[in-house]
């Protein structure tokens, strides 16, 4: 909250305090509250470096991981392959962060 009482609701810092609590919540069995947490910070950081900056892919492997926690399989599937897609662009198929996408 005090990142976005200091910096605005659509600092990128902002998106980072707000991703933390979304992984506390989802690591503490709260998916649903987590959810929008990261639909929050996912829009923030495509709004802010655009929908293909490296920096989603992140973003989209975290909320892949809780729509699939939720049972949402298929846009799961969906947002988890556009984050591969993303990594595999941004970083070559040889890159962690690739990996990380392929565990989920």
């Amino acid at each position: 909250r005090l990142d976005a009482e200091n910096l605005g609701p659509d600092h990128l810092q902002t998106s980072e305090a707000v991703t933390r609590l979304a992984e506390f919540l989802r690591a503490t069995d709260r998916p649903a509250k987590a959810l929008p947490l990261y639909r929050r910070a996912l829009a923030t950081i495509e709004t802010r470096l655009g929908p293909k900056h490296a920096a989603c892919c992140g973003a989209r492997r975290k909320l892949g991981r809780c729509l699939a926690a939720l049972g949402e399989n298929e846009e799961a599937a969906r947002v988890l392959k556009r984050a591969l897609d993303l990594s595999l662009a941004a970083f070559g198929k040889d890159h962690v962060e690739v990996a990380l996408v392929l565990c989920q």
